[in-house]
């Protein structure tokens, strides 16, 4: 498989259809992480779309504080800036929809079959091939609200840290198709922009439902210091999970995290 070519604004726009997003996309060899530099990038200047890819993150970050492993040439590691024109109380369905959208470009791309993990994951054979943070910012130049939708594909990476080898896994690991990276961050984006130009619509809820890995599961729920049981019923249209905790009552949870036991 020939996956070893660079990434540049001008590949991936041989393939780009969208109208907005990667209308003007930057490309850095290294970088310390692409949603920060996106945050300073979006102050007073950036139009809604731009996109900051790195070969390598020295400080990529995940969900919750923890770091994303982002080895040089190995992945796509990448945040684009959105600029929502709706309720920002409606965040999570940026997270949401850019789930069905990863799986959709990966999927059609690779030809695999991708499921997500509630709320942020993607996942092939039980295993996590990506992962998504939307962090909310504030534009002190206008008072407006920017988001950054940072995404993180193991493409080709083998050696993978300690704390996570034994639920991580690489694209290459699970498709005999030839990856270009290009490619790939051009339809990432395509199917970006047909979702979050109908998000309010929320059509992509039953796609992602029916993607979804712990809907009649149960899991593990996190929040802060707490960890209890409790069984996933369905997953509502503003991306929040729907469970009956362990006193047999029902809650919509759109914070904090789940683990997931697969046998």
């Amino acid at each position: 498989m020939n996956i070893q070519e660079k990434i540049s604004p001008q590949e991936i726009k041989k393939h780009l259809h969208t109208s907005k997003i990667g209308a003007d996309i930057y490309v850095f060899d290294k970088i310390e992480s692409t949603n920060n530099y996106a945050k300073k990038l979006a102050i007073g200047s950036e139009n809604h779309g731009s996109v900051i890819i790195a070969e390598t993150q020295t400080a990529g970050r995940g969900r919750l504080g923890r770091s994303f492993f982002s080895p040089h040439g190995s992945g796509v590691y990448m945040s684009i800036v959105l600029r929502p024109e709706f309720d920002i109380n409606k965040t999570l369905l940026i997270t949401t929809m850019a789930a069905v959208a990863l799986c959709r470009a990966i999927d059609n791309i690779c030809d695999v079959n991708t499921q997500i993990k509630w709320v942020n994951d993607i996942y092939i054979n039980n295993k996590k091939l990506c992962g998504i943070l939307a962090e909310s910012v504030v534009d002190p130049t206008n008072g407006d609200r920017v988001v950054i939708l940072g995404i993180g594909v193991n493409v080709t990476t083998k050696a993978f840290s300690d704390d996570i080898k034994d639920i991580a896994t690489a694209l290459c690991e699970h498709t005999s198709k030839q990856i270009n990276r290009n490619e790939l961050i051009a339809a990432i984006l395509n199917e970006l922009e047909i979702i979050y130009d109908n998000i309010l619509s929320v059509d992509f809820i039953e796609e992602y439902k029916k993607r979804s890995c712990v809907i009649g599961k149960e899991v593990f729920l996190i929040r802060g210091d707490e960890k209890c049981k409790a069984f996933v019923l369905d997953i509502d249209t503003d991306g929040a999970l729907i469970i009956k905790n362990e006193n047999g009552e029902t809650e919509h949870i759109n914070t904090g995290e789940i683990s997931i036991r697969f046998d």
